[in-house]
């Protein structure tokens, strides 16, 4: 109402037009993104030790996001979870996810794994923990971090159910493949959507990551390691994804790390357009084989 308070709930819809949800999140119509922001110095860093969110210095930490996409807490007999928190990887207040060795990086998906059991104890359907990188992409903390969101459903784009496993029935990975990895798969994806799209998941057919062994979590850690240092400069923007869905509710989802890096083999940016952003459908400049044998010249070097 004009004059005013505002209603700022977050609201999950459904497009009868596009056929895809969406969420309407009004509390965050103020943000302005870090890039685009001049801190004063009575507004220190929300999550540097020292501040009311973080009081100490911490190795990672899970904190309930205070502009969230989407509302609610879960509870189970393991506790309770917001269905959107804030992901901290690291006290530094420039230490990015490439800084992290690959020990860091397994406690990291550790703690991911069982902040995602707590929300699927708690009825949610899917889980997604994210990243966004680089200034360009419109981050609105400088202090490096992700996010994870508990769906109460399973997003199309995850894994369109009552189909088999794409990744199971995936042709041989070798042309394609970065690394051998004893029980995941790292490479480039077959079906990348920007040119140097790296694609990280167990052979093994599971849907989340409290499912993994300790040597599967090590080597998606590793995977994950290798594929954020072949980015190489930390300037190139990225999105992280680590796509799970509750095993009750998809047997066909195969958990799977997505890196998907914006940069093109000259330098440049390639950024999504009308196509990708309306219609869906990506236009990839650069083949997959080859995208493979450029980063294995890079891991070369």
């Amino acid at each position: 109402m004009v004059g005013g308070s505002r209603d700022t709930t977050p609201t999950l819809l459904f497009s009868a037009l596009h056929e895809e949800w969406l969420i309407h999140a009004p509390g965050r119509e103020g943000m302005i993104p870090q890039a685009a922001r001049v801190q004063a110095d009575d507004q220190p860093c929300p999550f540097c030790p020292g501040s009311t969110e973080t009081p100490q210095a911490y190795d990672t930490q899970i904190l309930p996001s205070r502009h969230p996409f989407l509302s609610g807490v879960v509870t189970s007999e393991h506790g309770a979870a917001p269905v959107h928190s804030v992901l901290l990887y690291a006290s530094g207040h420039d230490v990015i996810l490439a800084d992290l060795s690959p020990q860091r990086l397994t406690r990291l998906l550790r703690r991911i794994a069982e902040h995602t059991r707590l929300l699927m104890t708690g009825g949610c359907a899917a889980v997604y923990v994210f990243e966004v990188h680089g200034d360009v992409l419109g981050p609105t903390v400088a202090h490096p971090h992700g996010q994870i969101l508990g769906f109460s459903f399973v997003p199309d784009k995850m894994t369109r159910l009552g189909r088999p496993c794409a990744l199971c029935a995936a042709a041989d990975m070798a042309a394609l493949r970065l690394i051998e990895l004893e029980t995941v798969e790292f490479g480039v994806s077959q079906w990348s959507r920007l040119p140097f799209e790296m694609l990280i998941y167990p052979r093994r057919h599971i849907s989340e990551l409290g499912q993994c062994t300790n040597a599967e979590l090590r080597d998606l850690a590793a995977g994950l390691h290798h594929a954020l240092r072949l980015i190489g400069d930390p300037a190139v923007p990225y999105i992280l994804n680590i796509m799970q869905v509750s095993p009750s509710k998809a047997g066909e989802h195969h958990l799977r790390i997505e890196l998907v890096p914006f940069n093109k083999p000259n330098g440049t940016l390639k950024m999504a357009g009308a196509c990708e952003l309306f219609l869906g459908i990506y236009i990839n400049p650069v083949d997959p084989v080859r995208a493979a044998a450029l980063l294995r010249q890079r891991l070369a070097r």
